[in-house]
């Protein structure tokens, strides 16, 4: 096995490949140029600045080893395994296997396998197994299996599969899902949710949330300002091309300019906002859109009695915050990237 040491960004500007009878090291605080391809082991040590909207991160398939930390990014396809901690995220397929901790978060499908502990996040989706511990964060959809302990949290729809023990709890967000309650599990089931839960334990719990405060039932805490979410187009519109065409530009303060919340759950005199940024893709499905977060005063929201949609609600006015992923982590950019959208921003007003 040939042995590679990367300690200046010279030497990593030169490295494109990683080939199956190499191990390379990266011993630096270093930026990633473009894709570096993995076949063979590759091991980083130190921060490796990654972007994945500007194609610079890991790409690792076939029988690939990457061992990843601070914040690099890692794509994982084949059989590769990947070894991720602190804050390093891994997007994982085909027959790939991840072993994930601290806050490393790992997007999974096909027929991944992830280990997950500590207090790594978990999005699982297609076929991908999940087995967690520690204080993780499971997010499940499609054909997922989850085996949760610990103090592990999941979030499972679609026709996903839990078995949780420990202290994990498991919230049931769809009819379809199968969960195992064992240990001292807690299952929620989310308002409307007609979704069974299988006790194996006297110790389990299930909580059925019933009619009542629409963010008691959404999770939501009881200040009187809080951050829900939006899907807008790449240019940061909604209902583009029509009369109520909408701009949601950060940092500025959106009010409805005829407010009839009462009148209809879908459709004209209110804004529509989510819980949580993955259930506006029920509404858009654009592959160029984003996610914005909004903070929004609870006087200023109208929840429907019976609702079709129990994670929207309308609301009157609120503030655009900031860009965000589909689970709600902000999108922070470099100086340069946030001038360009800045710019960007100003050109939308002028039009």
């Amino acid at each position: 096995m040939q042995q590679i040491l990367i300690t200046t960004q010279e030497q990593l500007d030169k490295l494109t490949q990683v080939e199956k009878d190499q191990e390379v090291t990266i011993d630096a605080e270093l930026r990633l140029g473009g894709i570096l391809k993995v076949f063979g082991t590759l091991q980083i040590n130190k921060k490796l600045d990654c972007d994945y909207w500007k194609d610079r991160f890991v790409h690792a398939w076939d029988q690939a080893t990457v061992h990843a930390g601070g914040q690099a990014m890692v794509h994982a396809g084949g059989q590769a395994t990947v070894h991720a901690w602190d804050q390093a995220t891994v997007r994982a397929w085909d027959q790939a296997t991840v072993h994930a901790w601290d806050q490393a978060t790992v997007r999974a499908w096909d027929q991944a396998t992830v280990h997950a502990g500590d207090q790594a996040t978990v999005h699982a989706g297609g076929q991908a197994t999940v087995r967690a511990g520690g204080q993780t964060t499971v997010r499940a959809w499609d054909q997922a299996t989850v085996h949760a302990g610990g103090q592990t949290t999941v979030h499972a729809w679609d026709q996903a599969t839990v078995h949780a023990g420990g202290q994990a709890t498991v919230r049931a967000l769809s009819d379809s899902i199968k969960t195992v309650l064992l240990g001292f599990s807690v299952g929620i089931l989310g308002f409307n949710c007609k979704a069974s839960f299988t006790k194996k334990s006297k110790t389990a719990i299930v909580h059925k949330v019933g009619v009542g405060d629409w963010f008691e039932n959404n999770g939501i805490g009881k200040k009187a300002k809080v951050i829900l979410y939006k899907r807008v187009s790449k240019d940061f519109k909604t209902q583009e091309g029509n009369p109520n065409e909408t701009q949601w530009i950060i940092g500025k303060t959106i009010v409805h300019p005829k407010w009839e919340p009462a009148k209809d759950e879908c459709g004209e005199g209110k804004y529509h906002a989510c819980s949580m940024p993955y259930f506006c893709d029920e509404f858009r499905s654009t592959s160029e859109d984003r996610y914005i977060a909004l903070e929004i005063r609870r006087q200023d929201t109208y929840a429907w009695p019976h609702p079709s949609y129990p994670h929207k609600i309308g609301f009157r006015q609120g503030k655009v915050l900031y860009e965000c992923d589909a689970f709600g982590k902000e999108i922070k950019e470099s100086s340069t990237e946030s001038k360009d959208k800045k710019d960007d921003m100003e050109k939308i007003k002028t039009h």
